[in-house]
């Protein structure tokens, strides 16, 4: 058995690969295409084992030649179901991105569409300011993608994994159309300086039958612990919340719920634990179904209050802990 993916993105198709330092930028058509992923590859470990960090061609996957036609990608998702769109991290190519857009889909077992929007996020450790000079020529793109999905008639459910996480902040247009459900979107491991995010989120809606923001954190995320920048990784102090660096914890008072990830994955840095937790995976399944996930959770940690921006009573969620 196999699970269809589609794609879309800006890099540019040269000799039967795709070319991440060939980068179309806003002017430029993106290319769209569908991806055929063998049932084989359920882990990213798995998907790791299959190629040497290179576009190489990986045996189990059987990836359509890109169009730039956007009503013949929206003909391809018509009549799916709801649509789910997945924003990959740093460093990660084609090949990387299409492999983990598989695991998301089967972390939270979607039955409709799954669009993964791979973009050049970098080669190399090294080139990070060059991925995020990307990531900001992205936003238009993904914009125009959120809005070529909507035309299908579902709200916005999307994913950003990592740097995935600060371009789907960056690319949510400020007002989204209620709708018979509420747009649904996740921040994991979002590397996104956290006044940033707070600015962008503070811009929505606050109505959670419009709009519901997730954000997963864990406080021994080294990744973005040991970065340089006031990201937004957890600390757990009295007062609850959060907060990273000495920056106000403000940022994560409008987020709606925020989970702590921490003890999700053993492995590592413990960045990757929204492909490798099995509770992470059931609290994927349940936000994008509408249901409660607040029944299994394992541990509350505390209450984070979320403000209003008029002179109302402030709103509070459970913090929570997951562990496997």
């Amino acid at each position: 058995m196999s699970s269809t993916l589609y794609y879309a993105t800006p890099s540019k198709y040269v000799a039967g690969r795709f070319e991440s330092h060939e980068f179309q930028f806003v002017d430029a058509a993106l290319q769209y295409g569908r991806v055929d992923v063998s049932e084989g590859y359920d882990s990213v470990t798995t998907a790791r084992m299959a190629y040497r960090e290179s576009n190489e061609h990986i045996a189990g996957l059987a990836i359509s030649e890109p169009h730039s036609s956007a009503d013949d990608f929206l003909l391809l998702l018509s009549g799916r179901g709801q649509p789910l769109l997945f924003l990959p991290g740093f460093k990660t190519n084609f090949l990387k991105a299409i492999l983990q857009a598989f695991c998301f889909k089967r972390a939270a077992k979607h039955t409709g569409p799954l669009v993964v929007f791979s973009w050049p996020s970098g080669e190399t450790l090294t080139d990070y300011e060059g991925a995020l000079a990307r990531l900001r020529a992205c936003v238009g793109p993904v914009r125009g993608l959120m809005a070529l999905m909507q035309a299908l008639g579902f709200p916005l459910f999307a994913g950003g994994y990592s740097m995935g996480g600060r371009l789907l902040a960056e690319a949510v247009p400020p007002v989204l159309q209620p709708m018979e459900r509420a747009h649904r979107l996740l921040y994991a491991a979002a590397d996104i300086l956290q006044d940033r995010l707070a600015q962008l989120v503070e811009s929505q809606p606050h109505n959670d039958t419009v709009i519901m923001n997730l954000l997963l954190g864990s406080k021994q995320d080294g990744a973005l612990r040991s970065s340089k920048r006031a990201h937004t990784w957890f600390l757990w102090g009295d007062g609850g919340g959060s907060r990273a660096g000495d920056i106000s914890v403000s940022w994560c008072l409008h987020l709606g719920d925020t989970v702590d990830c921490t003890g999700a994955s053993s492995t590592g840095k413990r960045h990757n634990y929204l492909l490798r937790s099995g509770n992470v995976s059931r609290l994927l399944e349940d936000y994008y179904n509408g249901r409660s996930y607040h029944g299994w959770v394992p541990k509350q940690l505390g209450v984070i209050f979320r403000k209003t921006n008029n002179a109302g009573p402030s709103r509070c969620h459970d913090c929570l802990v997951l562990s496997d």
